[in-house]
């Protein structure tokens, strides 16, 4: 589970700030809120994240993807690192990032920090939190890095001595422009592989990524469809018509071939409106083209080509996958979307976070974290105050993002919409006159 992410100098974040999914004392919900028992905290399944448009949402839910990205993509050696540096810095900052991430693992509370450049990974340390006095957290740590210097004690947790020369083998031939957290785990050193697969089960959806997400469950065979059809889309299934792999684009194939891995899948787009989903079993690829079925007045059935389709259709075969991911039982995954309400009825958007929240409680592991206009989400019947945030862009251009429940006590649901929408909570466009003549 996420428990704090902090970011500086990305896009139009440029100081250093900080996002928790901790649960303030707050007891509206809390049956919901995940108990740690062991470090005396609560952790929240959801947050909301409001703002004007240009405030910076989007580049909030991109650093999660770069995060994610530099842990779990395999990089060439000689390739730049696709860091995205603040363009409203002074000339004279000094032009690196840095991203730390807080996250129970287990029952351990992890921090994982690095710090780069468009060139290299300049420091990187990993730590386990311990209870310490009152609030604060004590840190054990695993291994800190930094460029230029030896890894003498760097591992000297580790208790075995083939396990330490492994992770010192592993630093050794890590390249300056990868971490060491994924250059261990891809060389067969499992000590820190826990931590590589939190970042797996973290995935970031956005409005124009449509069906990125819904391969994997293909793949699967989870019934997608039928959820379709009961969100009222008029459609009644999913069919996918196998085609041959060797009938694709030759780029298509020499790029599944290089970045499938055995047991994944993946959609390719080949035309406009045309998606073609190859899977890898065993080292075999097989292809197919998505197709949507809707069932006619006389009781037959007629495919649609994804062309056909309205957004909202389209947006809902990325949402679904995440919402089933989401609930699934014993789930530990952490989505981050992007606009979450773009294309959807305000009904069906709240259809989609109720349902997740239904089938919250106190063990519950998974997240949600979303980015929205909607304030109909600013329901105390349905959010808790801490589950609300906002971003905020000052006179420079850069981005801020604070918690609602900074302006204290907001007991009912029209107050906080009323508030909001007035711009005494931020998080709202400063408009000008426009049209005049």
């Amino acid at each position: 589970m996420l428990i704090k992410f902090s970011i500086e100098n990305w896009k139009s974040f440029q100081d250093p700030n900080d996002f928790s999914m901790i649960a303030t004392k707050s007891t509206n919900h809390e049956e919901r809120v995940h108990r740690s028992e062991k470090y005396g905290m609560g952790i929240l399944p959801i947050s909301a994240i409001y703002g004007g448009n240009a405030s910076g949402k989007t580049n909030f839910c991109s650093a999660f993807e770069f995060v994610r990205s530099m842990v779990v993509d395999a990089r060439r050696p000689d390739s730049p690192i696709p860091l995205e540096q603040s363009m409203m810095q002074p000339e004279d900052h000094e032009s690196r990032s840095r991203f730390e991430i807080v996250m129970l693992i287990g029952e351990d509370i992890h921090q994982f920090v690095f710090v780069v450049t468009n060139e290299s990974v300049i420091e990187e340390k990993l730590a386990r939190m311990t209870p310490g006095s009152g609030d604060e957290l004590d840190e054990k740590v695993l291994y800190h890095l930094v460029k230029g210097k030896g890894t003498e004690d760097s591992f000297e947790d580790v208790e075995d001595d083939e396990e330490r020369k492994r992770l010192e083998f592993a630093r050794q031939g890590t390249s300056d422009n990868q971490l060491f957290l994924s250059n261990s785990v891809s060389q067969n050193v499992d000590t820190y592989s826990p931590v590589y697969d939190w970042f797996r089960n973290l995935r970031v959806i956005y409005p124009t990524s449509m069906l990125n997400n819904i391969g994997l469950y293909f793949h699967e065979k989870l019934n997608i469809g039928s959820e379709l059809h009961n969100l009222d889309t008029g459609i009644t299934n999913l069919h996918m018509e196998e085609i041959p792999f060797e009938g694709l684009r030759e780029e298509v194939r020499n790029e599944t071939r290089k970045h499938l891995g055995s047991g994944r899948a993946a959609f390719y787009g080949v035309s406009e409106g045309d998606r073609i989903l190859v899977s890898n079993v065993d080292g075999r690829f097989k292809a197919g083209r998505m197709m949507t079925e809707h069932s006619k007045s006389d009781g037959n059935r007629v495919k649609f080509k994804l062309s056909q389709e309205a957004s909202g259709s389209l947006r809902l075969m990325d949402l679904i996958p995440a919402f089933l991911h989401l609930t699934a039982e014993d789930s530990d995954c952490v989505y981050v979307i992007d606009e979450l309400d773009r294309s959807l009825h305000p009904r069906l958007s709240r259809h989609l976070i109720q349902s997740y929240l239904n089938g919250c409680s106190t063990s519950n592991r998974s997240q949600l974290i979303f980015t929205t206009h909607d304030v109909q989400f600013l329901d105390r019947n349905l959010f808790r105050i801490d589950e609300l945030w906002y971003t905020s862009r000052d006179y420079h251009g850069l981005t801020t993002i604070e918690p609602f429940s900074e302006y204290g006590h907001l007991d009912r649901s029209d107050e906080i919409r009323r508030k909001y929408l007035q711009g005494r909570l931020g998080g709202i466009p400063d408009l000008l006159p426009v049209f005049d003549k």
